[in-house]
């Protein structure tokens, strides 16, 4: 049975009970200045309550349609946990399409300590949104291509099958249902991965966002370029209204991990503007014959290595 977001009236009184839950933490952390999370407790936990049996039934329609081959393996590396924490990833994005710097950042976050298994979750943006689910489908295909050497990471498309709820806190509720009903009985752990990008927005959003990041174990911020840790540690704070002491002794930690040089630049917008304007140069029979064939394509990279880039109306 395909998943389906919840109804109009349950999405209504789901709204309305987060609006009495943010309304009851903003009084609470303004009179006794507490963490965001330790004033949180009592009042989310009605909106779990409320939102449990829904998520327990989005869990089950999760592991039933998204589950695929990657994904089972990384299902399968959460199942042999020994310990009774379970930890997972999840590194929401467009993946359109799937970068090195997309499977070295999952890569990288598969070997953090207590990261059992890295879920790289299809978005349908909502400014993008028809856009993007066009070639929904080949997104999930690209990633699992990308990730097949990579026994932890798997692909799913849960944010984007959730439809509006999947930008609220029904998705880390239903992640962490869907942990509990593949491993009964274990805590389950979740590391949210971010862009510098996305960490910036979430100051145009700070209640929201605090809700959602205490929802979550860890926060792990992929540095830009011309960011220093220092820098994403005060927007951190800033976002999450308190020191970084403070929301580490809450609960949330945070790991920030550094690109090399080369990757900076490296964007999905910038690669389909280079398949696009290579398309225009080269028919599309030889592309595919030479990305077909390894050798070629090592032949090409030797010479472009020894050789100069000729100037403009040379040939060779």
């Amino acid at each position: 049975m395909p998943f389906r977001p919840p109804s109009a009236s349950h999405a209504a009184l789901l709204c309305g009970a987060a609006l009495l839950a943010a309304l009851l933490l903003r009084k609470m952390a303004a009179r006794r200045r507490l963490p965001p999370a330790a004033a949180a407790k009592a009042p989310l936990a009605a909106l779990a309550a409320a939102l449990r049996s829904q998520t327990i039934r989005s869990a089950a329609d999760v592991r039933r349609v998204h589950t695929r081959p990657p994904l089972s393996h990384a299902l399968a590396a959460v199942r042999r946990v020994a310990s009774r924490r379970v930890g997972l990833a999840v590194y929401p994005g467009s993946f359109n399409p799937p970068s090195l710097v997309h499977i070295e950042i999952a890569a990288r976050v598969g070997r953090l300590p207590g990261v059992d298994a890295v879920w790289l979750d299809m978005t349908s943006h909502r400014s993008q949104k028809l856009y993007l689910d066009q070639v929904l489908s080949d997104r999930v295909a690209m990633a699992e291509a990308a990730c097949a050497g990579l026994p932890r990471v798997g692909v799913t498309k849960l944010m984007a099958e959730m439809g509006e709820a999947g930008w609220g806190a029904a998705y880390f509720e239903t992640l962490h249902a869907l942990l509990e009903d593949v491993v009964p009985g274990e805590t389950a752990e979740i590391s949210w991965v971010v862009g510098f990008d996305v960490l910036s927005g979430m100051q145009r959003w700070k209640l929201k966002a605090r809700d959602l990041l205490f929802k979550c174990a860890r926060l792990v911020v992929v540095a830009r370029g011309s960011s220093s840790d220092d820098e994403i540690i005060s927007m951190a704070e800033d976002v999450l209204g308190c020191p970084r002491a403070e929301f580490e002794a809450a609960g949330l930690q945070l790991t920030i991990l550094e690109q090399p040089d080369v990757y900076h630049r490296v964007s999905s917008s910038g690669i389909r503007s280079h398949l696009v304007a290579l398309l225009d140069l080269v028919p599309i029979q030889v592309l595919r014959y030479i990305v077909n064939d390894d050798r070629l394509i090592h032949f090409y990279r030797r010479v472009c290595s020894d050789q100069k880039v000729p100037t403009t109306g040379a040939t060779t």
